[in-house]
């Protein structure tokens, strides 16, 4: 599995990824989320509120799976991620979710990483149970995971909606 570094990740306003990394030199390879802001996220007192969603959907012969962030604040802001169970790392990192206690949340801005959080990964059990029905799909491309995914978001989006569905 590829680990990233935080500090070269760049992303553009309202982009979220997954990946691989070490937070610390006491835990390694993790799974954390990346994510900017389109509005700015000022560096939290405890007063940040993190809500968590998750959600399957099969789109031709694809089944996605979206995790989603929404943070409360002076604007409320959705983030999604998309994991493709085929990717080359893919299966471990559902089994990497299924069993981490903590989801690490790395905060993006146009200099680079501004803070990160970790909070309760509410996604594990979602991940403990989602595998057993990706295991009895057929196998997709890149390609095609890719093709599901801009689709999906032409139907589904904005994100605000797909937050209603996750």
């Amino acid at each position: 599995m590829r680990l990233v570094d935080p500090d070269k990740v760049r992303l553009l306003p309202g982009q979220s990824i997954q990946a691989l990394f070490n937070p610390d030199a006491e835990q390694s390879g993790v799974v954390g989320l990346f994510i900017r802001s389109v509005y700015g996220i000022d560096k939290p007192n405890g007063d940040l509120i993190i809500s968590q969603r998750a959600g399957v959907v099969k789109f031709n012969d694809v089944i996605l799976v979206v995790t989603m962030l929404k943070t409360e604040g002076a604007f409320d802001e959705y983030f999604d991620v998309w994991w493709n169970y085929y990717a080359p790392d893919g299966i471990d990192q559902f089994q990497q979710m299924a069993k981490q206690e903590r989801l690490f949340v790395n905060f993006y801005s146009d200099r680079g990483i501004d803070f990160a959080i970790d909070i309760e990964n509410s996604f594990r059990k979602f991940f403990s149970n989602v595998v057993s029905m990706l295991e009895k799909a057929e196998p997709w491309t890149e390609i095609e995971f890719d093709r599901a995914v801009r689709g999906m978001c032409a139907d589904a989006y904005p994100k605000g909606n797909l937050w209603g569905h996750a």
